[in-house]
């Protein structure tokens, strides 16, 4: 789990939302619906959060594709790493 924006980069503000990115193995559901389960987990977390969610697949797709999203993760804040 990735922590990237404001706060990752010490400039959140009153409001600012958490914005964190989780990468999956794999997954068999489109990506707008990936999310549902971490944000009903995070319920109780009472602060704005935007939470998206790519398979390993997808991350490597778009790694090297200049302006896009993913590009902007490697800024970010490693919060959560699943050890095997």
């Amino acid at each position: 789990m990735i922590l990237f924006g404001s706060h990752a980069y010490g400039k959140a503000k009153k409001g600012s939302d958490l914005d964190l990115l989780v990468i999956v193995k794999e997954s068999s559901l489109p990506r707008y619906k990936r999310s549902v389960p971490i944000y009903k987990a995070l319920a109780g977390i009472l602060v704005p959060k935007d939470i998206i969610v790519y398979t390993e697949k997808e991350i490597e797709e778009w790694r090297n594709v200049p302006l896009a999203f993913i590009t902007t993760i490697g800024k970010g804040k490693v919060i959560y790493e699943k050890q095997d």
